[in-house]
């Protein structure tokens, strides 16, 4: 009975996020045995639930002509766009169509993920929260378009840019995962460094003081941006002219890459404005530049 044959399932990926691949029924096949042979427990609770989702990718409706036109006129298949996990824990939109199928999100003690499952089995990972809540920790099933991410939280972070600038990126919080996204900044080899990375990340970065100079780690916007100092445009540091004189030079400055230094070589004391990174080799030389001093504030380098 071909006529009376029909997909009970199929789901459409929106074009400007799809992998051809996962278009494909054989490609999808092969992602779900993959994902069970590394998954955890959770995550084969949550497989079982949307193998179905994975496997229809690709399928098309077996319907002739005239049994489709009297289904369209009886009822239209029911649809629903929800969130799905991306690459790098960005949340993707995704169309699914077919009776029965919700939006969920489920946070594990390992992630929060998203994505859609028929009822059953939105019941199904809900049971594993009361009996495993040390895996399963927080289910919530949804059947409103985009439902499953609307307490999704973001962060966003200083990232360092070409030529010293400093640009913006945003990513997913993961607030309370083993993921968790903080801002960082901190000073690599003489270079100031801004950066967002994983909580665990950071506290690993924290053992290692002597790599990582003035770590700082935090979690809210923008909250690893530069300093007042490095903010300004120019630095004016007190220079040596003829004479022993004093003078005060200007630099422009708009990246914070330059310093103010102050030091002595055999007997006699300079005063110069200098790069970070010369600042730095001058700071460890200690057997050749005396009683040195390198800072990034307005003639702080003055007798």
């Amino acid at each position: 009975m071909a006529n009376e044959s029909a997909t009970l399932l199929t789901c459409q990926t929106d074009l400007e996020v799809a992998d051809p691949a996962e278009l494909d029924p054989e490609a999808g096949k092969h992602q779900v045995r993959t994902w069970l042979r590394k998954t955890t427990f959770a995550g084969l609770v949550l497989s079982i639930g949307i193998v179905a989702v994975i496997a229809c990718r690709g399928r098309t409706a077996r319907l002739g002509g005239t049994d489709m036109d009297g289904l369209q006129s009886k009822a239209e298949v029911p649809e629903i766009v929800c969130y799905v996990d991306g690459v790098g824990g960005a949340l993707n939109k995704q169309k699914f169509t077919g009776s029965g199928i919700m939006c969920f999100q489920m946070k594990t003690s390992s992630a929060t993920q998203h994505g859609a499952a028929t009822a059953d089995t939105c019941s199904s990972f809900k049971t594993q929260m009361k009996t495993n809540p040390a895996v399963v920790k927080e289910v919530s099933c949804c059947t409103a378009d985009l439902c499953n991410g609307e307490d999704k939280e973001e962060i966003t972070c200083y990232v360092d840019g070409l030529a010293g600038t400093l640009q913006t990126i945003t990513y997913p919080k993961n607030s309370g995962s083993a993921s968790e996204m903080v801002c960082a900044k901190y000073t690599y080899s003489g270079t100031d460094a801004h950066v967002p990375v994983s909580k665990s990340t950071c506290d690993q970065m924290k053992l290692a003081s002597g790599s990582y100079k003035d770590l700082t780690c935090c979690s809210t916007d923008k909250c690893n941006g530069p300093s007042a100092a490095e903010q300004k445009k120019d630095l004016t540091c007190y220079t040596d002219a003829a004479g022993g004189v004093l003078t005060t030079t200007t630099y422009a400055d708009p990246v914070g890459q330059y310093v103010c230094a102050k030091f002595t070589v055999a007997g006699t004391t300079y005063h110069q404005g200098m790069m970070k990174p010369t600042g730095d080799s001058i700071k460890a030389a200690v057997g050749t530049y005396k009683d040195v001093v390198v800072c990034s504030a307005d003639k702080c380098n003055g007798d």
